[in-house]
């Protein structure tokens, strides 16, 4: 098949396993918390926009956040940590800024395991298969580089002479960008229709997905530290690059933390499934189809 095949179809069937992943994954739910939280993540999220796409960056970020997912979910659904560490180091892969989230495993598996010996255990289980991935990786770039370090970036001709990059590829002072486009970025006004477009370099949290703000009803107890520490760990970590992900409709650096925060949501969901619960996912879902007509078929960038 090769070159015939388009890219967009593989990435939007990818992008489609989401949905079963969480449906299995929370059946702890009943079927109707389930089915708005499913249809949240699969339309109510920039992953619409990505998946409609299915360029290089956002497809190996589909890959990520497919694979990662469904790591978490098996850590939470069948305490497997073999499994689960196997299917994060294959995410990460395809999107190395999901490494840091590997610190959700080890976290809670200490708290499901009380005894030391069986921790142990544990833990020899999680890092055998993630070790055996990031030799993988390792041996892929000695392959191409002749090094085990990944230069793909550091050796493109012209990255110091980008702006974006004034302070090297990865810097503290490149985060409030990312705050700025993750909080504060607004939608385009243009003088014809459809007179409101998003812009190109981003977009506020607030007009792609406002039902994330649900997650802090899960509040921050033991149970929910995990998923926190890793959420808030990937992001750092993306926000620490120069680059804030343009082109993108939204922030789509904020996809790589699905994996942790969502669960999170359905935490928030279960315990308080209100009208302002259902509101908030309408209204996401709505601003996610605005995104994917005014840009895939309006071409109103």
């Amino acid at each position: 098949m090769g070159l015939l095949v388009d890219q967009r179809i593989v990435a939007i069937i990818i992008a489609a396993l989401i949905a079963p992943i969480f449906w299995w994954g929370l059946s702890n739910l009943d079927k109707t918390k389930r089915l708005w939280i499913t249809l949240l993540i699969s339309f109510g999220t920039v992953l619409w926009f990505l998946a409609s796409v299915g360029s290089s960056w956002y497809f190996a970020q589909i890959v990520g956040l497919v694979l990662a997912s469904a790591a978490v979910l098996v850590a939470i659904k069948k305490k497997n940590p073999w499994l689960a560490s196997l299917l994060f180091g294959l995410a990460t892969l395809a999107r190395l800024s999901l490494i840091p989230g590997f610190i959700f495993f080890p976290l809670f598996f200490a708290r499901q395991l009380k005894d030391h010996k069986t921790r142990y255990q544990t833990i020899v289980k999680l890092l055998m298969p993630f070790a055996l991935l990031v030799g993988v990786y390792l041996g892929y770039n000695y392959a191409r580089f002749g090094t085990i370090a990944n230069v793909a970036y550091t050796d493109r001709v012209g990255l110091v002479n980008e702006p974006w990059f004034q302070n090297g590829l990865m810097h503290p002072a490149y985060i409030f960008r990312h705050l700025n486009v993750l909080f504060l970025q607004l939608p385009r006004i243009i003088p014809k229709s459809p007179w409101l477009v998003p812009d190109f370099y981003g977009l506020s949290i607030w007009f792609t997905m406002p039902a994330l703000f649900l997650v802090f009803r899960a509040g921050f107890r033991k149970k929910t530290f995990p998923f926190w520490i890793a959420a808030v760990a990937v992001l750092l970590t993306n926000m620490l690059h120069g680059g804030v992900g343009f082109s993108q409709f939204g922030y789509r650096y904020l996809v790589d933390s699905f994996p942790f925060l969502i669960p999170l949501l359905a935490n928030a969901i279960e315990k308080r499934f209100d009208l302002i619960t259902k509101a908030l996912i309408i209204i996401s879902i709505a601003f996610n189809l605005w995104g994917v007509i005014t840009i895939n078929f309006l071409h109103a960038w």
